[in-house]
């Protein structure tokens, strides 16, 4: 009876945990050939669009790459300091830029960060 419940709460904490420790620096690079993220390389072939979400007010700075697949669709790259317009400029002329929405899993962990 309180086993979903239970289950729930702990699922509940976890989430909250995770979303309390920083965003860890990823080094990432863009290329011609691509956008590489540690030693993950994405293909622009295989990314459909991207979007920088960029409101250093509320801790958000990120690189989201929808990618042309159905299963982890989204990628999201933190900028941190880096120049968000060059990143823009220079992917203009590889992948379109199209808005991505977030998810309620990101609103939620912005909101919980602030």
């Amino acid at each position: 009876e309180f086993m979903p419940l239970i289950v729930f709460a702990m699922f509940g904490g976890w989430i909250l945990h995770q979303m309390k420790k920083e965003v860890p620096i990823v080094n990432f690079e863009v290329n011609p050939e691509g956008i590489k993220v540690s030693a993950k390389l994405y293909k622009y072939d295989d990314i459909k669009s991207f979007w920088i979400h960029f409101q250093p007010e509320y801790g958000i700075e990120e690189l989201s790459l929808h990618l042309n697949r159905s299963t982890a669709p989204y990628v999201k790259i933190p900028i941190h300091d880096q120049a968000p317009i060059q990143i823009r400029s220079f992917l203009l002329d590889f992948i379109p830029e199209e808005e991505h929405e977030e998810t309620m899993l990101d609103v939620l962990s912005h909101w919980i960060s602030v």
